[in-house]
């Protein structure tokens, strides 16, 4: 399943949608991340950081390289490399 939303829909369905829950989430994508930032969308962003659950580390050499339990890959991408969108890479990522 793939699902595109923007930060704050995304926290809202987080929030609001009983049945709507991220424990198999395998990839987080934050495209034009300082595009996000410029709008506003930073404390949406950290809550959904803080709501997700956290990467699990690789446990064996063997499988999809998620590690055994699964876990998840999170990636920003930006157009430009702003303090902002750096502070965001460090304290998030």
């Amino acid at each position: 399943n793939i699902l595109i939303a923007t930060p704050g829909r995304l926290l809202q369905h987080m929030d609001e949608t009983p049945y709507f829950h991220c424990d198999d989430l395998r990839i987080l994508v934050f495209d034009e991340a300082d595009r996000m930032l410029d709008m506003g969308f930073r404390s949406a962003i950290d809550a959904i950081m803080q709501n997700i659950p956290q990467p699990q580390t690789a446990t064996s050499s063997e499988g999809d390289g998620m590690g055994s339990s699964g876990g998840r890959q999170t990636l920003l991408f930006s157009a430009t490399q702003t303090r902002s969108v750096r502070d965001l890479a460090r304290l998030n990522l």
